[in-house]
């Protein structure tokens, strides 16, 4: 009877280790498909081309100026991120797009993409900071007046590192009349 018993408690201790070791298996499937649900809801690295994923800067020839935000370059449309300014029609339209134009004649133009922040806006302009000597067009154009601090985080699109300069900036200078 003893020896039945010690086989019994021999055969039952196995049965429980089995069963902790599929316990343990489990668990770690069960982790993986957290993490892995995780990664495809948007967590984890994105498989679209919205937002880029590093800061990048690559020097363009300016083909054209749209208005005092947008330009035609040698690598497209490009919207500046966070400013706005008079569009066709409005007060200050002519003298904001002349204002971009000159600043970018100065030297050569770096579009620089920022990380977190879409890529490109709804109708497929790149958004981007646009620097000239390592100048902020958009810090120019908020200093001259000619722009306001919009299409950002407060407004509901993706904040961008400047935001807070930007915004201290438009509270400062006031549109010139025109």
């Amino acid at each position: 009877m003893c020896a039945r018993r010690n086989t019994r408690s021999a055969t039952t201790a196995r049965r429980s280790q089995r069963a902790q070791g599929w316990a343990l298996v489990l668990a770690l499937l069960a982790g993986a498909v957290v993490v892995i649900g995780l990664w495809l809801a948007g967590d984890g690295p994105r498989a679209d081309s919205r937002s880029t994923e590093a800061p990048t800067a690559q020097t363009v020839d300016v083909l054209a100026i749209t208005d005092g935000d947008t330009i035609d370059t040698t690598e497209g449309k490009v919207r500046l991120i966070g400013i706005d300014t008079p569009e066709r029609g409005e007060a200050g339209y002519a003298d904001a797009a002349a204002d971009l134009g000159a600043f970018l004649s100065a030297g050569p133009v770096t579009l620089v993409a920022v990380t977190g922040h879409d890529d490109a806006d709804r109708y497929g302009r790149l958004l981007r900071y646009v620097r000239v000597d390592g100048r902020d067009a958009g810090t120019h154009m908020l200093q001259t007046g000619w722009a306001v601090a919009r299409y950002d985080s407060r407004d509901g699109y993706d904040g961008h590192p400047l935001e807070a300069e930007y915004i201290e900036l438009d509270a400062a200078h006031a549109m010139p009349a025109g």
